[in-house]
C-alpha cells in the first residue's frame, strides 16, 4: 500500500469538505492531506476533541499503521457498534444528526452504518440533514435521509466531483463574508 498515491478525486476532496469519515484502513487521505488531524476509532482522547478540529480524517474502523486495532471480522463490528459506551459511535451519531454527509466510494451496504442512520433519523423524527451517496446502483433501498446521486459508471465520478466543485464555488461567500461551519 506504500506505493499507492492519491487519485485526482482525492486531490479535489478538500475543496468539497475538510472533514472526512472513512472506513478504509489505507493512508491515501493522509498522504493527500498531511495537515489534517487523523483520528482513529480507538483514540478516545482525539475523539473527545473531534468537534474542535477544523480539518480531520476520522477512521471509524482503524488504520493500517495499527493493524492490531483494525476492525476486520463480523464479531469485531458487532462489538464496536453494540457497545453503548463507544465514543467513536457516539461521535458518529452526532455527526449524522448535525451534518449532511456525501458518500464517495462507499456502498452504504454495511448493516451497522445503515442502522445508525435509521436510528438517528428516527430519534429526530426525520429532522436530520439530508445525506447523499454517489452510486451506480439504480435499484437499492437506502437508509432514511440518504438520497442517491446516480452515475452511469464509476468513470463519471471525476466529472461529477468537478461539477460539485463548480457549484460550490459559485455559491461560496466572499472571503469577508465567510462563516464557520
Amino acid at each position: 500500500y506504500d506505493e499507492k498515491n492519491p487519485s485526482s478525486i482525492h486531490k479535489n476532496l478538500d475543496l468539497i469538505s475538510s472533514k472526512f469519515i472513512t472506513t478504509n484502513y489505507d493512508c491515501l487521505l493522509e498522504k493527500q492531506f498531511p495537515s489534517f488531524e487523523k483520528i482513529t476509532y480507538s483514540n478516545n482522547y482525539k475523539i473527545s476533541k473531534l468537534s474542535g478540529y477544523k480539518k480531520y480524517i476520522f477512521k471509524i474502523h482503524g488504520d493500517i499503521n495499527e493493524p492490531d486495532k483494525c476492525i476486520l471480522f463480523p464479531s469485531q463490528y458487532d462489538q464496536l457498534y453494540s457497545k453503548s459506551d463507544s465514543s467513536s459511535v457516539f461521535e458518529f451519531k452526532k455527526i449524522i444528526s448535525d451534518m449532511s454527509i456525501l458518500f464517495v466510494g462507499f456502498s452504504l451496504t454495511d448493516p451497522h452504518i445503515n442502522y445508525i442512520f435509521d436510528y438517528v433519523s428516527g430519534v429526530y423524527e426525520g429532522y436530520t440533514p439530508e445525506n447523499y451517496i454517489i452510486t451506480t446502483e439504480k435499484e437499492h433501498k437506502w437508509p432514511r435521509r440518504v438520497t442517491p446521486i446516480i452515475l452511469e459508471s464509476h468513470g463519471d465520478l471525476e466529472k461529477l466531483t468537478e461539477n460539485i466543485l463548480e457549484k460550490a464555488n459559485s455559491h461560496r461567500p466572499a472571503d469577508d463574508e465567510k462563516t464557520n461551519y
